[in-house]
């Protein structure tokens, strides 16, 4: 690849699949390839910057992360890109997939591991309340202001 080879990730919170190759990796759930070395008659925006670039190989892959759409990764050359260049996509997008369910995870871990540090807190708060009252201040084991 040269310097003017693009790789690019694009998240699919837009709903715009009329990108090079998109819209046949949105439908099939597969990567898609584009060989082309005419782009002026392109109605999408990334089409018109493949023929500004001069891009004549294009593949798309989606990026699946525990069986939701998370996006797009993208693979475009001035020259045509390998026959395998599918194959090596998908590959790669499993490990993008992984790595992004694997943050996800993380944050979410982190998120419950506060909120668990945030129950013992108001436990022991609670508990050095009860252990100040005398024994015939409270209630059911709460305790009264």
């Amino acid at each position: 690849m040269t310097a003017m080879d693009t790789v690019s990730a694009a998240n699919s919170s837009a709903n715009d699949h009329s990108g090079p190759g998109w819209s046949a990796a949105y439908a099939t759930g597969r990567s898609a390839r584009v060989d082309r070395e005419d782009w002026s008659d392109a109605v999408s925006e990334l089409g018109h910057i493949a023929h500004h670039l001069g891009v004549t190989s294009w593949v798309t892959c989606p990026v699946v992360v525990e069986s939701r759409l998370w996006g797009y990764l993208s693979v475009a050359a001035r020259q045509p890109l390998p026959s395998e260049t599918e194959q090596r996509l998908e590959k790669f997008t499993e490990l993008v997939a992984t790595a992004i369910a694997n943050a996800e995870s993380r944050a979410l871990l982190d998120v419950h591991v506060e909120q668990q540090a945030a129950l013992r807190r108001v436990a022991t708060l609670s508990r050095a309340n009860m252990s100040r009252r005398p024994s015939g201040d409270h209630d059911n084991g709460l305790a009264i202001p």
